[in-house]
């Protein structure tokens, strides 16, 4: 009998190991886009860009590689989002970020955090969302998206440069996916928040 328990016991901790190679493999695989990008781009790794070793280099030491330089974070002072009510179960809030990572709430329809709140979110989340206003060109877009239906989900989108303030009004999310975008960004701020 006690012959048989160890016997059964060993087919488990064989199973365990296969899983947890196979699992392993797994990581070191990457998954269904990871695959695809080494069929599209190849297994092999970038070239790392060459360098000369310094006058003063010490053998068998590799000189340091420089950072790869980041965007330099716009002049942005406040990014804002307002969600209207409307006669259903609309979202209504309004949240204004400054520059520095903190911001201020009101929740006043549909939210989880009714009334007014402040915190502070990640500065480099920011920053991010900051480069992204940038990228699409925010100062060049309309400044209504409308609609011809009647209550609709309503949204306004503002940025504040210190010299120029721009609100985009977003009707019925008749603005370009871009708008979308970055009211989904600027949204995704207040799950990182840290609140007062």
């Amino acid at each position: 009998m006690a012959q048989r328990t160890r016997e059964a016991r060993h087919p488990t901790v064989a199973r365990l190991l296969l899983a947890l190679a196979l699992g392993l493999a797994g990581v070191a695989n990457g998954g269904e886009l990871a695959r695809l990008h080494r069929e599209l781009v190849g297994e092999a790794p970038p070239a790392a860009p060459a360098t000369e070793a310094p006058a003063d280099a010490r053998p068998g030491f590799m000189p340091l590689q420089p950072l790869p330089e980041r965007t330099p974070v716009p002049a942005i002072e406040r990014l804002g989002f307002e969600a209207l009510p409307c006669r259903g179960t609309c979202p209504a809030f309004t949240v204004v970020f400054q520059a520095d990572g903190t911001f201020r709430y009101v929740g006043e329809r549909h939210v989880a955090r009714l009334g007014e709140g402040s915190g502070r979110v990640p500065t480099h989340a920011l920053e991010q969302v900051m480069r992204y206003v940038e990228a699409i060109g925010f100062r060049e877009l309309a400044d209504t998206y409308p609609t011809r239906f009647a209550d609709v989900a309503t949204t306004y989108t503002m940025v504040d440069w210190g010299d120029a303030v721009k609100v985009v009004e977003n009707q019925g999310g008749s603005a370009p996916a871009t708008v979308w975008g970055l009211e989904q960004l600027l949204q995704g701020l207040l799950r990182e928040a840290q609140w007062d």
